[in-house]
């Protein structure tokens, strides 16, 4: 494994206790490797050119017309409007997981989060969180200014998974409640980036992306898993504690294994068909990748932002 592609590794990142240090080790290796970290930013359909004035953002100079002509014109596109980046990002107790690595989910979900944060406001964009779990508990308003990103990082890293509740009884994690008061807050049409390992109620979920997409919203889910949540690795017979109740279940792991993974590949492929049928953007995050995966994935297979959201 070259230097560069250790940085992406989860056991690197583990040992970077800032979110804020994570994200920005994270975007300087899309920056200096094969990953271009500049994909992310403005559209760019291009309609024609103009002579630069005084005031021009000189990135918009086309060098080789001055090449040719020794005139400096600038190019003009059909949208030139910046992007409202909302992060969706859950902090139920089921994302403090972590398997035996320790790196969790919600770790995971906080450094990509940070480092889609960090590429948008170097593009001038704007960029917001809001946090959730029965309810959306903290809002952190949309900003452009280049601190911003610096206060999203600091915020998600004090935004830990919740405790479990002292009486042993949890509230169900409510995702319309959290997106329905992104609607409210957030008005304007933009992307929303939702990471969660979505353990809520299905159809809730599915109720409330289609109602955030369909107010124009480009909307993009990063479900986020541990590698033991897949594949049910134990051996022999232990007591199975969920997460987001007070419920448990004693079994042999190895008497369930296979069919528990038939309903995980089923589960995952429900929500990944109801999410195309929604127009909604999939990508299933493992914790034990790398994370520059998902955000390449991400960065490659996506739209430039900024284009015009149907």
């Amino acid at each position: 494994m070259s230097s560069l592609d250790s940085v992406f590794q989860p056991e690197t990142l583990r040992k970077i206790a800032r979110c804020e240090l994570r994200a920005r080790q994270v975007v300087e290796g899309l920056r200096a490797g094969r990953h271009a970290g500049n994909r992310y930013g403005h559209a760019a359909l291009f309609r024609e050119h103009r002579p630069y004035a005084t005031g021009d953002d000189p990135r918009h100079i086309d060098w080789k017309v001055w090449a040719r002509s020794d005139r400096l014109c600038v190019k003009q596109y059909d949208t030139e409007t910046n992007v409202n980046c909302l992060l969706l990002v859950d902090r139920s107790r089921s994302m403090a997981y972590g398997g035996q690595g320790g790196w969790t989910k919600y770790d995971c979900a906080a450094t990509l989060a940070a480092s889609l944060a960090w590429l948008a406001v170097r593009h001038q964009d704007t960029a917001g969180c809001l946090f959730f779990d029965k309810r959306a508990e903290r809002i952190v308003p949309m900003k452009s200014q280049t601190g911003h990103a610096l206060a999203l990082a600091n915020a998600l890293d004090r935004e830990a998974p919740l405790a479990d509740a002292a009486d042993g009884v949890h509230e169900e994690v409510n995702p319309e409640e959290a997106l329905e008061t992104a609607l409210l807050r957030f008005p304007r049409k933009g992307l929303v980036l939702l990471f969660s390992d979505c353990f809520m109620d299905r159809e809730a979920l599915a109720s409330s992306l289609r109602s955030l997409r369909g107010h124009g919203r480009q909307v993009v889910l990063f479900q986020i898993v541990d590698k033991d949540e897949l594949e049910l690795p134990f051996q022999g017979s232990f007591r199975f504690c969920d997460l987001e109740s007070s419920s448990s279940l004693v079994c042999n792991s190895r008497l369930i294994r296979k069919e528990y993974q038939r309903i995980v590949r089923e589960s995952l492929s429900d929500l990944r068909h109801t999410c195309a049928k929604s127009g909604i953007d999939y990508f299933l995050v493992r914790t034990c990748d790398p994370v520059d995966v998902p955000l390449c994935q991400y960065l490659y297979e996506m739209p430039v932002q900024g284009a015009p959201l149907p």
